[in-house]
């Protein structure tokens, strides 16, 4: 019987649903629609006489802080991919372990040589 409640009610709130896939760049309809089902199962869960303008207001937030959340969301890229401006990726600003520096080397010897002598 539950299932046939939260159908219903989301699709009371079509119309906010619609709006909000119109009007932001949200995904489409049906993940809106999902959101929806979720602010619906946890208002009924809460309160199970609830009405149907606080479900629908309940509907209205959740898409609300849905998009929030989206804005908030820090865009994501690979350390493999290329940037832009650079054509290089993370290979090129990583050292190899196996990649020893010349000059290093032959300080590093002269300093230990410099040492075993001391001792």
């Amino acid at each position: 019987m539950e299932g046939v409640e939260v159908t219903r009610y989301v699709q009371d709130a079509s119309f906010v649903i619609a709006s909000f896939a119109r009007s932001t760049p949200l995904a489409d309809y049906d993940d809106l629609a999902q959101e929806a089902a979720v602010a619906v199962l946890t208002v009924l869960s809460r309160f199970p006489s609830a009405n149907a303008a606080y479900i629908r207001r309940a509907i209205h937030n959740r898409l609300v802080d849905v998009y929030r959340k989206s804005q908030r969301q820090v865009a994501t890229c690979s350390l493999d991919a290329q940037a832009e401006d650079l054509q290089a990726n993370i290979d090129d600003f990583v050292p190899s372990p196996y990649a020893v520096d010349p000059l290093a080397w032959v300080v590093f010897k002269e300093d230990l040589l410099n040492g075993l002598n001391a001792a």
